[in-house]
């Protein structure tokens, strides 16, 4: 096997991954949010606000676009820069947000400092991908 042909591979499996580590988070957001992020995140909320389910429900389609570029990309070879890039902006663009909230609020209980951390290596782990795809 080429080099070119281990590392199509990698993107198509690292892209196939991720979108499906991320369906299930998507749902967190928008489909049951009161039973969902008290049961995986602790956080005792209730969610009647119509403005604010609009926002959690606008949130988890955002992921769901996501995971089907990200899927399509990992099966068809047309999209998959595409899929890259857009995996990219997402994780560092997520880790960002949470990088501004660590500076402005504090730190947060450790599953959300993981997912920081995840999202970084998840946009670098993107960006070598593209970059061998490239070269």
């Amino acid at each position: 096997m080429s080099n070119q042909a281990k590392v199509e591979q990698a993107s198509k499996t690292f892209l196939l991954a991720t979108a499906i580590a991320l369906f299930p988070v998507s749902f967190t957001y928008g489909f049951l949010p009161e039973g969902t992020m008290n049961l995986l995140f602790g956080i005792d909320t209730t969610v009647e606000d119509v403005n604010l389910k609009n926002m959690l429900r606008a949130l988890m389609s955002l992921y769901l676009a996501m995971v089907l570029l990200w899927t399509i990309g990992a099966f068809r070879v047309k999209y998959r820069k595409v899929a890259l890039h857009t995996l990219v902006f997402f994780m560092f663009g997520v880790a960002a947000g949470r990088a501004f909230s660590f500076l402005l609020d504090g730190i947060p209980d450790w599953p959300f400092v993981f997912f920081f951390f995840a999202e970084i290596v998840m946009g670098g782990v993107g960006l070598r991908l593209l970059n061998s795809l490239e070269n």
